[in-house]
Order: C-alpha cells, then structure tokens, then sequence
C-alpha cells in the first residue's frame, strides 16, 4: 500500500514537472533587434535630421547627418551579411577646439569624461583640413530587448547639447583669460595623460 502511494506521488511529480517544461517552452525568448542602415535612416529623419551622406566602409554603415545645426556621423558596426543587420551603433561629432590650445582640449576631455553625469566620451582627435578638434561619442550594444529607436536619437540630442555647452563655456572661459592677460596654464602634463587617442571602436 505504502509502495503504491510512493508510485502514485512520483506520478504526480513528473506530471507537474512536465506541465512546467510545456509552460517555459511557450514563452516567447526576448531578442535584441539588430538595426539596419534604412531603419538608422527613418528613425533619424523621424527626430528631424538631415541625411547627408550613407556609404559602406569595410561592411560598416556610415551615414553622415546633422541636427539642430550640429554635424555628427552614424556607425553601425558588428553587422551581419548580407542585409547588413547590425548589433553597435556609434554616434560621434566634433568641433573646432580654437582658441583652445590642444593641451587645453586634452584637459577638457578628461574632465568631462570623469563627471558622473557626462552622457558620451569626449576625445580629442585632428582633422587633416582644420587641425586639433574636440569630439564626443556615444556608443551602444543592442542586447536583449534593446532596439534602436526614437530614444536613440533623442539620447544623442541630449548628449550633443551637453557636449557643445561644455566647449562654448571653456571657449568663453580662455577667451576672457586672454582679454585680462591671464595665463592661469596648469603644470606641464604627463605623457600619458596627454596622448589623444580616441576611444575604440
């Protein structure tokens, strides 16, 4: 008797178990979305951009756009052929860093990298026809349930309005020390603080 009702139990078990494989396996998996250069596209002009450019580099997409007045540059990277589904996406712009010395951008960089609330990474970088620029980049990995979207475009406005305040208030700040005569430079900078590499990819 006592047999029977260990049998009947471990028949109960295995039907609760199964019941419980049959319920997981019904439940959809979340996935990210991968993005393609079309969608980077619709969702950008969506968010009141211009598309100024969209070209293929080494299996990259690379759209070159503007909003409110700023230039900036799209990258979708780790994509997938031969749609070109892509799973990274990188914004990045720069500007003019005149009148300050490139010493000076270097410490710009540096100090907005270390705010706990700086939205994107800056970097200094040179460009062949201007010289000594200062740039920021916001990069993000589609995970999960992540999707480009709106949201995307939005974060990045709000990362470019912080980015230019920031340069125009340092700008401001070097032109005044330059109209009282004040050289307020700080000590000489190591060599490892002052190499501007920018970030990685």
């Amino acid at each position: 008797m006592n047999a029977l009702k260990v049998v009947r139990r471990r028949d109960k078990m295995s039907i609760r178990v199964a019941t419980l494989l049959v319920g997981l396996s019904l439940i959809p998996f979340a996935h990210a979305e991968d993005v393609t250069a079309q969608q980077a596209i619709k969702e950008l002009k969506d968010r009141g951009a211009n598309i100024v450019d969209s070209v293929l580099i080494y299996g990259e997409p690379i759209l070159s756009a503007s909003i409110d007045g700023q230039g900036f540059r799209l990258i979708l990277s780790q994509c997938s052929k031969p749609d070109y589904t892509c799973k990274v996406t990188i914004f990045s712009a720069c500007q003019v860093g005149k009148p300050l010395s490139r010493d000076e951008m270097i410490r710009f960089a540096n100090t907005q990298n270390a705010k706990p609330t700086s939205r994107g990474t800056a970097y200094v970088d040179r460009d062949g026809g201007i010289g000594d620029v200062i740039c920021v980049r916001k990069r993000r990995d589609l995970h999960i349930e992540d999707k480009f979207d709106m949201a995307d475009v939005f974060a990045w406005q709000l990362t470019l309005r912080d980015f230019n305040d920031a340069v125009e208030e340092a700008k401001r700040k070097r032109q005044v020390r330059d109209l009282l005569g004040i050289d307020s430079a700080p000590a000489p900078m190591s060599a490892e603080s002052m190499r501007p590499q920018a970030p990685a990819e």
